[in-house]
């Protein structure tokens, strides 16, 4: 899998497959005695070992940003179709470079904070703050931006 500095884009479907695992779930009442129910499947996250060594060493909390690129554009670039990808791979690049390049403006812009379109997120918590995201704002693209080295 890939380090938490390199691109979200680098990751592949095996990468994000692997993240979770299959568990069975069984629902038993609180009223009624254990017996055989049907068993319903879901998704589960996987304990990994970066997790492990994660937890047991010091959180990664260097700042980064997840930005709303569909915000910011004014709803050219988005992911209505697919909440994985993104439908102008060029536009989003543009916005990236410029967006790295004046990072300190973006990050500390109160205006663009309070309305949602910048989120401050730590290097450690970035993926699955991104995930949510997808969730919470379907077909708007989120991007994160890491400061300049």
């Amino acid at each position: 899998m890939a380090d938490a500095g390199d691109s979200w884009e680098d990751l592949d479907d095996e990468d994000l497959e692997n993240q979770f695992e299959r568990v069975e779930v069984v629902y038993v009442p609180p009223t009624q005695s254990v017996e055989p129910t049907p068993k319903v499947t879901t998704c589960a996250l996987k304990p990994s070992v970066k997790e492990s060594a994660a937890e047991e060493a010091e959180i990664d909390n260097r700042p980064l940003i997840l930005v709303d690129l569909t915000a910011l554009s004014d709803g050219k670039i988005h992911n209505k179709f697919d909440k994985f990808g993104c439908n102008d791979a060029e536009a989003k690049r543009e916005y990236t470079r410029k967006i790295e390049s004046d990072y300190q403006k973006y990050a500390n812009d109160a205006k663009l904070i309070s309305s949602g379109v910048v989120r401050p997120c730590g290097y450690s918590v970035w993926r699955p703050a991104l995930a949510a995201l997808r969730d919470e704002v379907p077909g708007h693209f989120f991007a994160p931006i890491f400061p300049p080295s």
